[in-house]
């Protein structure tokens, strides 16, 4: 059986809008929350756009929602000239991750005895990034 549609002013769509516009959501997973499809969201934003309507733009989301520990590091170039390696009384540790990092949804891990210029060039290249 067809759902009912629901009228609704240009006010409230509006504001339908720019709720999930703003929002964190992606918006496949918004108006699945709110009982709206994409299409319509889409065709109401054209609508109102050429009514005079000032609709939000929607606000990428650069990081993952959940809470990241940020730690400063200092990568100079002399950080790395008077590090030796330390040997570990573990045989296994040479292939356990001491740094995982996860940027954007890729996940970086660098083991426990990764060459120096392996380690310099991660974290360079992370900092081109940032």
């Amino acid at each position: 059986m067809a759902q009912k549609r629901i009228k609704r002013t240009d006010q409230e769509w509006f504001d339908l809008i720019k709720d999930c516009k703003t929002s964190s959501l992606k918006v496949k997973i918004w108006c699945e929350q709110h009982g709206i499809t994409a299409k319509a969201i889409d065709y109401h934003t054209r609508r109102l756009r050429q009514k005079g309507y000032t609709i939000p733009q929607r606000i990428p989301q650069t990081f993952p929602c959940e809470k990241q520990e940020i730690v400063c590091l200092d990568i100079s170039k002399s950080l790395f000239a008077s590090q030796e390696k330390i040997p570990s009384s573990d045989p296994g540790a040479a292939n356990t991750a001491v740094i995982q990092l996860d940027f954007q949804g890729t996940q970086i891990g660098i083991s426990n005895h990764a060459a120096k210029e392996t380690i310099e060039n991660t974290l360079l290249a992370l900092r081109s990034l940032c």
